[in-house]
């Protein structure tokens, strides 16, 4: 975080002299060697001027770099830039917002319709007989489901630690292949084990993927760094960590602006009266009325037609 005295593309200067690749090769291949991206920021795009009336230039050299980790670890973490007052920097301002936890959605994972029997299990569930109305047949199959959903789901969303154990295993056999290459139990077992290491961490971009909602990208790219520091700005950008009032006060923290919000919708819904003064008989002819035949026939015994 801070000072990178370099651009990461052209559109980071407005003045001066045109950038050349050449000006910020390092720090891209230094971010895709070590698997870091960029945080996205609010406030000024631009962090750097020189202050000039003339030969004016503005540059973004400023910023925050992290890992997948460090996102994964921080989704309620915000960048602003703030204005650079005395500086010819703007100042960074990171902030950690209180968390709060929500009741988590369910959420449809594509690639778990690869995973073994999930046909089967669909619809071995599906099948067994329910009585009803359509709808209502329809609706209690659909909730029966979910829990055998969730069941699948969650042998997916462990893929990280899968993968980190199915590394693990697979070095392992290969150190062991160094003093006995020939052994023929071990080149299977070293198979077997890349074949799954490559599985989760296919499973893993998958997910991300769907998370990531980039469907622009290619199939193949397997830049899961990538797709966690997407997910983290998605998640941020959703995050409501400001609110201004009616007479321009600001609230940061969750709590006055879950009281905020709820007095404001409070007011609009209006309150319940515990004393009703009676009914407003002239406003009430002055509305529609029923006439007399109507008022009749709601009087009639129920019949079948």
């Amino acid at each position: 975080m801070g000072d990178f005295n370099n651009v990461l593309k052209t559109q980071d200067r407005i003045g001066g002299q045109m950038v050349i690749e050449k000006e910020f090769l390092d720090l891209p291949n230094f971010m895709d060697t070590k698997g870091s991206s960029e945080m996205e920021s609010n406030g000024d795009y631009y962090t750097w001027s020189n202050k000039h009336h003339v030969g004016t230039i503005y540059s973004k050299i400023d910023r925050v770099i992290a890992n997948a980790d460090w996102f994964q670890n921080h989704l309620n973490t915000t960048l602003k830039f703030l204005p650079p007052q005395v500086s010819d920097h703007a100042l960074l301002l990171l902030t950690s917002q209180h968390h709060i936890r929500y009741k988590k959605r369910f959420r449809f994972i594509n690639c778990v319709t690869k995973v073994a029997g999930f046909m089967d299990t669909i619809k071995a569930n599906w099948n067994l007989p329910l009585e009803g109305r359509p709808m209502y047949v329809l609706w209690s199959k659909m909730k029966r489901l979910q829990p055998v959903m969730y069941k699948l789901n969650n042998s997916l969303t462990l893929s990280t630690q899968n993968i980190v154990q199915a590394r693990k295993k697979l070095e392992r056999i290969q150190i062991e292949l160094i003093n006995d290459r020939m052994n023929s139990n071990l080149i299977e077992e070293a198979k077997i084990n890349t074949e799954n290491l490559v599985y989760w961490q296919e499973v893993e971009v998958s997910i991300l993927k769907q998370r990531a909602k980039l469907k622009w990208l290619k199939d193949g790219d397997g830049n899961s760094a990538f797709f966690h520091a997407a997910v983290k700005g998605k998640h941020t950008s959703k995050a409501l960590t400001m609110l201004i009032k009616d007479d321009d006060g600001v609230l940061n923290s969750q709590t006055d602006i879950e009281r905020e919000i709820m007095a404001f919708y409070g007011t609009l819904i209006g309150k319940s009266d515990d004393e009703l003064q009676g009914i407003d008989v002239g406003a009430m002819r002055r509305g529609a009325q029923i006439s007399k035949t109507q008022r009749c026939n709601m009087e009639k015994p129920i019949s079948e037609a």
